[in-house]
């Protein structure tokens, strides 16, 4: 029996004590790993907490930012619905102002066939007239003349045109005669009126006249003249032998005149004692003398 062999007895024995020594140790090693296992279950609480806070967040902010939109979609529909109510308004007053729209197109109308039928313009000529209204002046009443037309031509040369070829004839509408003539100034227009009985004593008299803006230009046998105003060239026709009414006028009332008249203002305190702005000036300048010789 050599060294190395042992009864089956002993190694029985060694076999059950190996195995008893196995499960001490993983009994030991179990209850070492109880707390790593208890961590375990914190650690997955807590991203489980996490998770659930920042799902929170998200929702939150989700929610925010979709009644944000619902917002700015309710804002551009309230926008949209405005912008509709005003086209429909505008719409209406359109169709409401039918009447006055076609009243605009006859006055074009009108100026457009009266041009055409009684001046020589030639056919294939456009006239472009963008718009023909009457003058803004106050409505006259019945059996008044009526306030003009103001005809807006496109082109100044062909305004011109037209000017020039009325001027050589004579344009009659409902047996009246029509005049053609620049859109003056109101001013302007109230002088050139001033002439009117002028020109028809030259006219009968068959002489030769133009009344370049507020002044007349006659043409007399001895070469032509201008005068400032109506009054001027009535003297001279006076002077040469023929009947006018026209009489000198009366000063024409200065701007602060017309203003005190058509808002008659009352001057407090006494009127003996007001001071003119020049005598205001002197004694400003000689208190300032005083004061610089002082």
């Amino acid at each position: 029996m050599s060294k190395n062999d042992k009864p089956k007895q002993l190694e029985d024995e060694e076999e059950n004590g190996a195995a008893e020594l196995t499960d001490t140790e993983l009994a030991k090693d179990s209850n070492e790993d109880s707390p790593t296992l208890k961590e375990i279950r914190e650690a997955i609480m807590g991203i489980k907490s996490q998770m659930a806070t920042t799902i929170r967040e998200e929702l939150a902010t989700f929610t925010k930012d979709l009644n944000q939109k619902l917002l700015d979609q309710a804002s551009t529909l309230d926008t949209h619905e405005k912008a509709i109510a005003d086209t429909q308004k505008r719409v209406s007053e359109v169709e409401a102002s039918g009447m006055v729209t076609k009243k605009h197109c006859s006055k074009y109308s009108r100026a457009t066939k009266a041009s055409r039928k009684e001046l020589p313009l030639p056919d294939n000529m456009p006239l472009q007239i963008q718009r023909a209204h009457r003058s803004l002046a106050q409505r006259p009443g019945p059996g008044t003349s009526p306030r003009s037309i103001i005809v807006n031509f496109l082109q100044f040369e062909v305004k011109e045109m037209v000017l020039r070829l009325a001027w050589k004839a004579k344009i009659m509408l409902n047996n009246k005669q029509v005049f053609f003539d620049h859109d003056y100034a109101f001013e302007v227009m109230e002088k050139r009126r001033t002439y009117k009985e002028i020109k028809r004593v030259l006219k009968e008299k068959g002489i030769r006249f133009q009344t370049p803006f507020t002044r007349i230009r006659i043409h007399w046998s001895d070469g032509p003249r201008t005068y400032a105003d109506a009054e001027d060239a009535a003297e001279e026709l006076r002077a040469r032998g023929m009947v006018t009414s026209v009489s000198r006028a009366q000063p024409t009332a200065t701007l602060e005149e017309r203003i005190h008249t058509a808002f008659p203002w009352q001057q407090h305190g006494d009127p003996g004692g007001r001071e003119t702005i020049e005598t205001r000036v002197r004694h400003k300048l000689q208190e300032f003398r005083r004061g610089s010789d002082s």
